[in-house]
């Protein structure tokens, strides 16, 4: 194998269930509070991989803030997501608003360009552990 299969483990568990819904809703928007969400997620996940030496977290830190920053621009824009009640509710509950639900716009699509950031992330892991260990 190219890749450890344990990068792919602590891959999935740094980018979901350690990435909070302030990270995941706020690291697309074009503010300081938006960067934070990024770096805060990304800080998250690059300490994940402590275990292969700073310069692996460091590279997958670089790697990963960039890459997270275009693609969640790009979701965001293409599929935005709203407020699922009235925003005085303030609920912790956030829907992906697809308007005719067909087309380039449907879950299909969504979820393909979801695929194409995991895809990313792991060719870089792939790529990085091959430089520094290989």
């Amino acid at each position: 194998m190219t890749i450890p299969l344990i990068l792919l483990v602590v891959h999935f568990l740094a980018d979901f269930p350690l990435q909070w819904n302030w990270m995941s809703l706020g690291k697309s928007k074009n503010t300081l509070k938006g960067l934070g969400a990024l770096t805060s997620h990304v800080l998250v996940y690059s300490l994940c991989f402590l275990f292969w030496g700073l310069p692996f977290a460091a590279v997958t830190f670089a790697t990963h803030w960039l890459t997270d920053f275009v693609t969640s621009r790009i979701t965001s824009t293409l599929f935005p997501f709203v407020p699922a009640w009235p925003e005085f509710e303030k609920p912790p509950y956030i829907e992906w608003y697809n308007k005719d639900g067909e087309g380039w716009r449907s879950n299909h699509w969504f979820f393909v360009c979801i695929g194409a950031d995991q895809l990313i992330h792991t060719v870089t892991l792939a790529l990085t552990y091959k430089w520094l260990f290989l």
